[in-house]
């Protein structure tokens, strides 16, 4: 009895758990989005972005400048081949 109770209580607990962990990729992703939407203000064509190291909002804010039609060029001083990789899986 002790131990059904005990793996019905672990199977609750993983599931509260798991749905919490979703929620908050969810909450995440919207908050990367809104900051990309916000900053293509600070995007304009011919500009130059220096990036110092691999970011999920940078990336998201140069997918949607990208998906604008907006021209620029990006320096990469840090991780240089993940981020060149990523950003040209994401744009393709």
């Amino acid at each position: 009895m002790k131990r059904a109770l005990a793996n019905c209580i672990y199977a609750l607990c993983n599931g509260v758990i798991l749905t919490l962990i979703w929620l908050s990729m969810l909450a995440t992703d919207l908050v990367r989005r809104i900051i990309a939407m916000l900053s293509q203000d600070f995007i304009f064509d011919g500009c130059t972005i220096l990036v110092h190291g691999f970011s999920r909002v940078v990336l998201e804010v140069l997918k949607t400048a990208a998906q604008n039609k907006k021209l620029f060029r990006v320096f990469c001083t840090g991780f240089v081949l993940i981020f060149s990789e990523l950003l040209v899986m994401c744009i393709d």
